[in-house]
């Protein structure tokens, strides 16, 4: 008796809980968004005085990123492409073997924001000083 009553109330318990999921209730909400249209000059110099404005622009990315800055992370972001765009070609150009190295640095400035890791923003900092040690004698 005991078995029976607790499967009619298992299937009744089953019944009345699957019954409530039949109906689906949407709702869209739109919420007006913040739009901030950034426009970046287009660097110009020299490769060390590109290499010299990376590091001023990069200065500081980590403390925004634990700061949840996004205006300032975004703009970082911005300036570091806009000089890797410029200074890629020249650093080719120049025949010196620092392409790859400079490009670390400013794929660890991308992810550092689009993963949110303030040491990859870090690391890029500490290499660009590290290369900006022996740049002036490479570049010359």
């Amino acid at each position: 008796m005991k078995n029976s009553a607790r499967l009619l109330t298992i299937g009744l318990l089953a019944v009345s809980v699957s019954s409530c999921s039949t109906q689906i209730l949407t709702t869209t909400t739109t919420l007006p968004g913040i739009t901030t249209s950034t426009t970046i000059a287009t660097p110009s110099g020299t490769s060390l005085e590109l290499l010299e404005q990376l590091g001023t622009v990069i200065q500081g990315l980590g403390q925004a990123i634990v700061d949840k800055d996004g205006a300032t992370k975004n703009r970082v972001v911005a300036e570091t492409n806009a000089i890797w765009k410029v200074l890629e070609p020249q650093l080719q150009e120049s025949g010196v073997d620092l392409v790859e190295d400079v490009s670390k640095i400013v794929n660890f400035v991308n992810v550092s924001v689009k993963r949110t890791r303030p040491a990859d923003a870090d690391k890029a900092v500490r290499y660009l000083a590290l290369i900006m040690e022996s740049a002036p004698t490479l570049l010359q």
